[in-house]
């Protein structure tokens, strides 16, 4: 058997035969903008690469969702090279072949919480999922509530409703208003009240 579950079915007692459990839910993987598709690009085999194309409602384009796998047409699973470039492989069940749609449209890979991310010339890869951070009147309220020093809060003030993409140029920044000192003391509780989920449009996916 391949890796896709099959279910037999009798009909009337006279035939026998297999067909696909997931075949009834085949889904488009389509890009942040809805515009493209993420298809296999050539005959489906360990190592073919996975790539975004014109969504043309083609088997290559057809996915497959099962025990947080997703499976090709064929049946073999998205996977990722040495290179953490996509491509399809025979499911071994290893958490680099297990994958989550989440909240924020990311469709992110189990065994490390990278994110697949359109590159350039249709390629897909696996990057880190940008977290990005704004220090809003929500995020200052917060801050307020858990007791930093207004001080702090004050020197913070010029930071503003700026959106910095990723973790380390955010702390970079906050370092420059609020020292060593205040970074080392308060670097968890600023996290957590900026962080405003993943807004790069090139880790958002669309399963329909």
């Amino acid at each position: 058997m391949t890796a896709r579950r099959c279910m037999l079915i009798i009909v009337a007692g006279l035939f026998v035969f297999w067909i696909p459990v997931q075949a009834t839910f085949a889904s488009e993987i389509r890009s942040g903008n809805g515009k493209k598709c993420m298809m296999v690009a050539g005959e489906e085999q360990d190592g073919m690469p996975v790539q975004l194309s014109r969504c043309d409602g083609s088997s290559a384009q057809q996915w497959y969702f099962a025990n947080n796998e997703i499976h090709s047409s064929s049946g073999l699973c998205l996977d990722t090279n040495e290179v953490n470039q996509v491509n399809i492989w025979s499911c071994t069940g290893e958490t680099w072949q297990k994958w989550t749609h989440t909240r924020n449209s990311e469709l992110q890979r189990t065994a490390d919480r990278g994110c697949l991310e359109t590159a350039s010339e249709g390629a897909i890869i696996v990057s880190i999922c940008t977290k990005s951070f704004k220090l809003t009147s929500q995020a200052f309220k917060k801050l307020e509530q858990n007791l930093m020093p207004p001080e702090i809060i004050d020197a913070l003030q010029e930071l503003k409703n700026q959106e910095f993409k990723g973790e380390k140029e955010f702390l970079k920044a906050v370092k420059e208003k609020i020292g060593d000192e205040g970074l080392n003391q308060y670097k968890d509780l600023i996290l957590d009240s900026a962080y405003i989920g993943n807004t790069n449009p090139n880790q958002k996916w669309k399963v329909q």
